[in-house]
């Protein structure tokens, strides 16, 4: 929804997260909690953005395995051979 919300965020990996359980809701914080939290301070993080490693473990992980496997054909057929 659009307007003010209070998130009580987990830092999980790379992310955070939030959920009803947690505290978070729509609307301003109560004076109460700026007390507890930030000592009436406003707190405000920007969207980090795309992960720039996103798609790319995979390609990279399937290159690793290719030499791996390319490797042990060339040491096989140098036992077979010696």
């Amino acid at each position: 929804e659009p307007g003010d919300h209070l998130l009580y965020l987990q830092h999980q990996g790379r992310e955070y997260t939030t959920n009803d359980c947690s505290g978070s809701h729509a609307g301003p914080a109560t004076a109460d909690e700026l007390r507890l939290l930030v000592a009436g301070k406003v707190i405000t993080y920007a969207d980090p953005g795309p992960d720039p490693f996103a798609g790319r473990v995979g390609p990279v992980l399937a290159a690793i395995a290719a030499a791996a496997v390319a490797g042990a054909i060339v040491i096989a057929r140098r036992s077979k051979a010696a």
